[in-house]
């Protein structure tokens, strides 16, 4: 398994090609045209736009090319070629974001966090905060959600910040309570709930909606940086195998990055993205209706200059799968994924 390559067949029609090029290609391997293909073929050409001119024998596919009389390029492909996938619902800013951020997904213990966001501090500057996601207390012995007091110890002078593997929670140090003036009388808000003491007073976990009382606090990232993230994002999706992504919840300032990126021809694939269903974006797209970049050519030729706007109805609260208490966990809050904070979550 480790000598196979796979080779997505969206992302070389994707790819973009010099001024002086062959008008066709042929690629020669073990070939899936199709999602619904069961058996290889051997053969598949397509024309300098990326439109597939044929696949089969690598003897018929030759023979059109020949008749075709042009210029061929031809590609021999050590493993498979399969069709592009889409991811049908990402959040690519937020990918982008954790790429940029201390990794905490596969940590152990709260001590195995601690020592990977040593790892990031030294890069920033005094006062600034740190953050990271994919910490996931289900992972650790003890299988009990942290608190402040688990990251002052290392970070006292600084405010920390660190999202749940699955968005759902979120991780505080004391530090950052302070900042956003988080007492026992701060009340949870509606969707959410501030995991508390037996004073009252938050422990340093906020759950679904209440994650924003510390999130808001974070000062919101330059352009530039913002750009850097959703480039980030981007070549990492491409990496992956993606020929497409769905992004659900985009705000107008990401539409610019993604417009910015599809008017240099800078795309590495496709684009779908829905409004954010509770700000400007949606009131934006009401006004405007519904935008899709011009691209080149045929438009759909190349995944690189493709990016569509459409609306999406935000759920937030809802998707978060917020549960209500009770004196112990449900057995499934372990496998809550995407519809839960998952262990503790339940309590």
């Amino acid at each position: 398994m480790k000598h196979l390559a796979i080779a997505v067949l969206g992302l070389l029609l994707a790819t973009p090609a010099a001024a002086e090029r062959p008008s066709d290609t042929l690629l020669i391997g073990r070939i899936y045209p199709t999602a619904l293909s069961t058996e290889p073929v051997a053969a598949l050409a397509y024309d300098r736009d990326g439109r597939v001119l044929a696949h089969g024998s690598s003897q018929d596919v030759r023979k059109l090319l020949e008749a075709r009389k042009g210029v061929v390029n031809e590609i021999v492909v050590a493993g498979s070629v399969i069709p592009g996938l889409i991811d049908a619902h990402g959040h690519m800013l937020n990918l982008g974001f954790s790429l940029l951020q201390a990794d905490l997904v596969g940590t152990r213990s709260k001590a195995d966090v601690i020592e990977r966001l040593r790892a990031k501090v030294d890069a920033l500057a005094p006062g600034e905060w740190l953050l990271g996601r994919g910490w996931d207390q289900n992972d650790w012995q003890e299988q009990q959600f942290p608190s402040a007091a688990d990251l002052d110890h290392a970070f006292p002078d600084r405010p920390v910040w660190l999202e749940r593997v699955d968005g759902h929670a979120g991780w505080a140090n004391s530090m950052a309570l302070r900042t956003a003036k988080l007492a026992a009388d701060t009340p949870d808000p509606a969707g959410g709930r501030i995991e508390r003491g037996a004073n009252g007073a938050p422990t340093g976990v906020f759950v679904d909606t209440a994650m924003d009382l510390v999130q808001r606090q974070v000062p919101k990232p330059s352009a530039d940086l913002s750009r850097r993230a959703l480039r980030l994002a981007l070549q990492s999706a491409v990496a992956a195998g993606l020929t497409g992504v769905h992004d659900a919840g985009v705000s107008r300032d990401d539409l610019a990055l993604y417009r910015e990126l599809a008017d240099d021809d800078a795309l590495p694939l496709r684009v779908y993205a829905m409004a954010d269903g509770d700000a400007a974006a949606l009131d934006w797209l009401c006004r405007k209706g519904a935008y899709a970049h011009p691209g080149r050519a045929t438009g759909h030729a190349r995944g690189q200059t493709v990016c569509r706007w459409r609306a999406r109805q935000s759920r937030r609260g809802i998707a978060g799968g917020l549960r209500r208490r009770s004196r112990q966990p449900r057995p499934d809050d372990r496998d809550a994924g995407e519809t839960g904070a998952g262990g503790q979550a339940g309590r």
